[in-house]
């Protein structure tokens, strides 16, 4: 499978090759739980709801 630790220290945490069109990252507040609650969730869907309308104009 390869050389995990390496894969992990990637920007893309390997997600990259799930996406051939390109990858974007946006840095969100809270951590890898919180980020999904109130009042960080916020945040992470006006991100995402950019993103998704970004991607609707190309």
């Amino acid at each position: 499978m390869g050389d995990v630790g390496a894969e992990a220290s990637r920007w893309d945490h390997g997600w990259a090759a799930y996406a051939p069109g390109g990858l974007d990252m946006h840095t969100v507040p809270g951590d890898h739980y919180s980020f999904l609650k109130p009042p960080h969730l916020q945040v992470l869907a006006a991100r995402l709801r950019d993103a998704l309308a970004k991607a609707q104009e190309s």
